[in-house]
């Protein structure tokens, strides 16, 4: 999932601090689930994320075709 998050900011040209500002959240959150440190991020966090990235959970979560 975080690798994903990155892959997706990135592709958008947001850093970290970017994706955070607009989620509402900390950047170390950010950081903390795109290197896949030990989080367990709560439903409202991923879909804040999903929607300051402009995507879905879906889109997240699994790669497109898969």
């Amino acid at each position: 999932m975080g690798f994903r998050i990155k892959e997706i900011r990135e592709a958008k040209n947001m850093t970290v601090a970017d994706l955070a500002k607009k989620a509402g959240l900390s950047r170390q959150l950010i950081y903390n689930l795109e290197g896949e440190k030990e989080c367990d991020p709560k439903l409202a966090t991923l879909v804040k994320i999903a929607e300051a990235l402009e995507t879905t959970l879906d889109q997240i979560f699994f790669r497109k075709g898969v």
